[in-house]
């Protein structure tokens, strides 16, 4: 999703006081710092330390103090076709692949300022997965994965899956050593690097939404409110069935002992493992909406924050107790915006949201206060972002 930011802010955190607005030192970016455009599209961070920002003018790198932009001209011999760039994925020996505005897939060099299309594509591209081993996988809107190894003088393209399995989506890939794990719409597969086999190795007739690896299994949340429980090193699996008719569309540890599990429409679970149902919060259980958007554990008490997907209050839940608040959001203008919760290094929580005033926690008034930043003494002008570059844990949603 796209950020139409006017500015890019970068957040030092500096220290928390214990009452009021967080002090911070706050540095402003805008055209005339050098960024090529005001549309911010994707921010990532490469290995060497500098932030990468795709615009739809071109592709533009932060090195602390200055930018360099890296676009087609008039007259350039690249093959970048637009300068409208929507993401960039940085993979594991550094290499920059960015996907356009029609979700063309390029390398980029900067060593060189050369655009490489990737002409084995056949199709828009639907996901990129960059591998620890340096590979990358691309999935396509036609169904075909491939699996990319870019060498010295070339790059070389496998097909893995092509659309006679029916795949409509990749929700994710697992690596190790030996293999690489493809996790499905349809079913578990694992690819052989050394055989350069494809093997099923789980499927269902109800589509998988979810997946989580956890103690060493996969945990994979399906419809119905089923969740198939695979063990890769034994090929052996099991199910447990929440009670529910909704689809289980996001999982996340809690702790060593508890998963957490967001239903499309009937709350959450918070799971006894992967024995029990454990406690299905929902609006006849402290929830003021089934509509969960997002869910953040805090690092200091364990508690649950939950963000709803049609309305701006938060509510904070301790579990395996009757601790329940829920907090108003201020300055928020629509209901259905996806919101986040993020916790910075100093243990601050925040509620950010595309076009929405950021939000933070203050512990002294027990309550939700919108961030501002002061331009001069006559005046201030509320931060709206979708989200923050620098803070150390994301709610997962």
């Amino acid at each position: 999703m796209k950020l139409y930011l006017y500015i890019i802010i970068l957040v030092l955190f500096i220290c928390i006081p214990s009452f009021g607005q967080p002090s911070h030192i706050i540095t402003r970016y805008n055209i005339e710092d050098g960024i090529p455009q005001q549309t911010i599209t994707s921010i990532t961070k490469d290995r060497e330390g500098y932030m990468w920002f795709t615009t739809w003018n071109g592709i533009c790198r932060f090195d602390g103090h200055s930018f360099i932009t890296y676009r087609i001209l008039p007259g350039d011999s690249n093959d970048l076709a637009t300068n409208r760039i929507d993401d960039i994925k940085i993979d594991s020996h550094n290499r920059l692949w960015l996907l356009d505005d029609e979700n063309s897939l390029y390398l980029f060099s900067p060593e060189q300022n050369k655009f490489h299309r990737f002409i084995s594509q056949t199709a828009p591209v639907r996901n990129i997965f960059t591998l620890p081993d340096g590979d990358t996988w691309l999935y396509q809107t036609n169904g075909k994965l491939l699996k990319i190894t870019p060498k010295e003088q070339e790059i070389s393209c496998q097909q893995i899956l092509d659309n006679s399995s029916n795949i409509k989506n990749i929700i994710t890939l697992v690596h190790e050593k030996d293999a690489i794990w493809i996790i499905a719409d349809k079913g578990i597969y694992q690819f052989s690097k050394r055989s350069n086999k494809l093997t099923l190795h789980l499927s269902s007739p109800l589509p998988f939404h979810s997946f989580r690896k956890w103690m060493n299994k996969f945990i994979i949340g399906s419809e119905n409110g089923l969740i198939y429980i695979y063990d890769p090193k034994n090929n052996t699996n099991s199910t447990l069935q929440l009670n529910t008719s909704a689809k289980l569309k996001r999982i996340k540890a809690y702790d060593a002992n508890h998963l957490l599990v967001i239903t499309e429409d009937d709350g959450f679970f918070l799971t006894d493992g992967y024995q029990g149902e454990g406690i299905h919060y929902s609006t006849s259980n402290q929830l003021v909406s089934n509509q969960v958007y997002s869910l953040y554990d805090d690092d200091n008490q364990k508690h649950i924050w939950v963000a709803y997907k049609n309305t701006s209050i938060i509510t904070r839940i301790a579990p395996f107790g009757t601790y329940r608040k829920h907090y108003q959001l201020k300055t928020q203008e629509y209901n259905s915006s996806q919101r986040h919760i993020s916790q910075d290094p100093n243990g601050r929580l925040w509620v950010f949201s595309k076009n929405e005033t950021l939000n933070y926690y203050d512990k002294k008034s027990d309550e939700f206060l919108p961030f501002s930043i002061s331009r001069n003494n006559h005046e201030s002008k509320f931060l709206k972002i979708k989200k923050s570059i620098l803070t150390n844990k994301t709610t997962y949603g």
